[in-house]
């Protein structure tokens, strides 16, 4: 009965809470960078933990999560496809300091594997019978994983899995989702295709992509909030060079 967490979603209509359907690549993008580059984490989260919903292809491109590790739990979505390429992302996250979560979790054997990665797994309860619950709940708990009861709607619901060992709760029964909502500055296109020319060029300068950056206020503005998010509350950056530089290309590129 404490908030320890918030789960991130994309909506893209605020005049109601039901999901614009666009590729969920692109949605969980959007999320990243409304909270990181555009509202900054902390007014978002405060002090508390935000879990990001993860697509398989998010998982599997090669690249360097430019967000903090001990702020963002990663959702990873229950449509994948266990794949070496998925395992050894997954690999890589943990082995970076990244809590993984697996999502909408139903006990499909075809699953299984992915347990020894997840720090949490969120049950969906109304999607399992209450004698699987019991059942794979000894089994996740021997293995020192934390379980996540979700849509959670009444009282006996949470009774019943508290009595079970549930260590986290979500659904309206608690809460009911808010929308956010937040002045966005506009993208100059063109600098955006320049910066994304560059960024992959592997002879390029910092200087480049730091003059790039500075023409465009939106791109600064995101910039400087990453930093922030990523650095500690005593760094001093002095201009959009340092910022970059302090950055780093690997996160840029992300």
């Amino acid at each position: 009965m404490e908030v320890v967490a918030y789960e991130l979603l994309f909506r893209g209509n605020t005049q109601d809470n039901h999901a614009m359907i666009i590729g969920g690549d692109a949605a969980s993008a959007q999320v990243m960078m409304n909270v990181f580059g555009e509202m900054g984490l902390s007014e978002v989260l405060g002090e508390h933990k935000g879990f990001i919903n993860f697509t398989e292809g998010l998982l599997l491109r090669e690249y360097q999560p430019f967000f903090p590790r001990k702020k963002v739990v990663i959702e990873v979505l229950e449509d994948v496809k266990v794949t070496p390429q998925l395992i050894a992302s997954l690999t890589k996250l943990k082995e970076m300091g990244f809590t993984i979560a697996l999502d909408d979790y139903i006990f499909n054997p075809e699953l299984i594997p992915l347990e020894r990665f997840a720090d949490i797994i969120k049950v969906e309860i109304l999607a399992v019978g209450p004698k699987q619950l019991v059942e794979h709940t000894k089994r996740l708990k021997a293995q020192g994983i934390k379980l996540l009861a979700e849509k959670v709607e009444t009282r006996e619901q949470f009774e019943f899995c508290l009595k079970l060992g549930f260590d986290y709760f979500q659904g309206y029964f608690f809460a009911k989702p808010k929308i956010i909502e937040g002045k966005r500055l506009p993208n100059n296109k063109l600098t955006i295709l320049e910066l994304l020319s560059n960024v992959y060029d592997p002879d390029v300068y910092m200087h480049s992509l730091s003059k790039i950056i500075s023409k465009d206020v939106s791109l600064s503005q995101k910039l400087l909030k990453f930093v922030a998010e990523t650095s500690g509350p005593d760094v001093q950056i002095a201009s959009i060079h340092d910022a970059v530089l302090r950055f780093g290309l690997n996160r840029l590129k992300s």
